[in-house]
């Protein structure tokens, strides 16, 4: 059963900036704790089909994985699945509120072997592990000198 996660978050920056900065998964490991490296795999702009090599570090155990954009549509979501370990399905809404932007993030998680008996678990520590992450991403972002507008 996909462990769910649903939360948001709104940065006071425009919706094109964050979607640009979320959308390469390169920048996860400056607000994602468990993200160790990220790298992109696949040639040409980022978009539908994009594949990065994501590895994670926790509680001294690292798993690497590839994570493909399945769904893409630019300044507005993205849909990523990771596979090789739990098949993990992500997707990130990206809309325009009060002169910033309100990110939804769902993440589904389908553990298997040991993982599933520790669902119930699982599901607590990556719940307040990606309020955690969403709130580093808001002041990294916010942080960040506002771009001139033409």
């Amino acid at each position: 059963m996909p462990l769910p996660i649903d939360e948001t978050i709104v940065i006071a920056r425009p919706p094109s900036e964050v979607f640009a900065f979320v959308a390469d998964f390169e920048h996860l490991p400056q607000f994602c704790a468990t993200a160790a490296a990220v790298r992109k795999q696949s040639p040409g702009p980022i978009g539908r089909g994009t594949v990065f090599r994501q590895t994670f570090a926790m509680s001294g155990w690292r798993m690497e994985m590839p994570v493909e954009l399945v769904a893409f549509e630019a300044g507005r979501s993205l849909t990523y699945q990771a596979h090789g370990g739990p098949h993990v399905e992500g997707v990130c809404q990206f809309q325009p509120d009060a002169g910033g932007t309100r990110l939804r993030y769902t993440l589904a998680l389908r553990p298997r072997g040991i993982f599933r008996l520790l669902s119930p678990l699982l599901n607590v520590v990556l719940r307040q592990q990606t309020c955690n992450d969403l709130a580093r991403l808001k002041t990294l972002l916010e942080a960040q000198p506002a771009r001139a507008t033409a």
